[in-house]
């Protein structure tokens, strides 16, 4: 890693059936910067129901889907798990998936705060953070990531 790492938080609407290529552009993007065991992939939802669970569970159908199971099964594998099994971890670099309606839903039907576990998914970065948001997640606000009596992230 250089001296000086650049951060960033960057929000990248996906539409749906996109997913699995929103992620591998993201993890490419990743580590161009980052090593693998400096890159986590986090999800609202567990090994099964998650974006990354579900596409493992299966065989890959295309090129691209077989690089994004190399990186993620691989020697040299990128860790991915919920954001609560994160929580008070710490990467370099981390990707958060299944950021959808449904998932909001599922957490308003657990009664957990949807954006108390986005702010846990999105502090778990040191330097960069994407998010692969739903194009029909709803439009997030500057104060929808203002833990109480905190400042905005930048």
């Amino acid at each position: 890693m250089p001296d000086s790492t650049p951060g960033a938080l960057e929000v990248v609407p996906v539409a749906e059936g996109r997913e699995l290529p929103a992620l591998l552009t993201a993890l490419k993007a990743q580590l161009e910067q980052f090593g693998p065991d400096e890159v986590v992939v986090l999800s609202p939802f567990g090994e099964q129901s998650s974006l990354v669970g579900r596409f493992l569970a299966r065989e890959p159908a295309t090129k691209e889907e077989r690089q994004l199971r190399e990186l993620l099964s691989g020697e040299r594998a990128v860790a991915w798990r919920s954001i609560f099994k994160g929580k008070g971890l710490d990467a370099a670099a981390v990707v958060l998936t299944d950021i959808t309606p449904a998932a909001a839903a599922w957490a308003d039907e657990r009664r957990l705060s949807w954006n108390d576990l986005l702010y846990v998914g999105m502090t778990r970065a040191q330097y960069r953070c994407t998010v692969l948001r739903s194009d029909h997640a709803r439009r997030w606000r500057d104060a929808d990531f203002v833990p109480e009596g905190g400042v905005p992230l930048p």
